[in-house]
């Protein structure tokens, strides 16, 4: 395991690093937040949804329609329930390609 030097140079450099990233990496003040639940804040929806992901993970054909179900559940307890939505269109795509 290699130590690095802690002169105090050293450390303004490894600041002035970090500094530089955390520009970089974390979310402006104007970007969205991201999570699974809904913007709405939904608790019926983020359920939904939750159901829904446990049914599309079985990957069985009779779980993929419930998920289906309740994806369009979530989806119409938060119109703007853009993961639900998401997930939605991926169940009905290997339903369509499963066929």
């Amino acid at each position: 395991m290699r130590v690095l030097a802690t002169s105090p140079k050293n450390l303004r450099r490894y600041h002035a690093v970090a500094g530089a990233l955390r520009t970089k990496l974390l979310p402006g003040e104007h970007a969205a937040a991201q999570s699974e639940r809904p913007p709405g804040g939904s608790l019926e929806a983020y359920n939904a949804f939750l159901q829904g992901q446990f049914h599309y993970s079985s990957n069985t054909e009779a779980d993929v329609r419930k998920a289906i179900e309740s994806y369009t559940q979530a989806t119409e307890l938060d119109l703007r329930y853009a993961l639900a939505w998401s997930w939605l269109s991926r169940a009905w795509t290997g339903q369509v390609e499963n066929s």
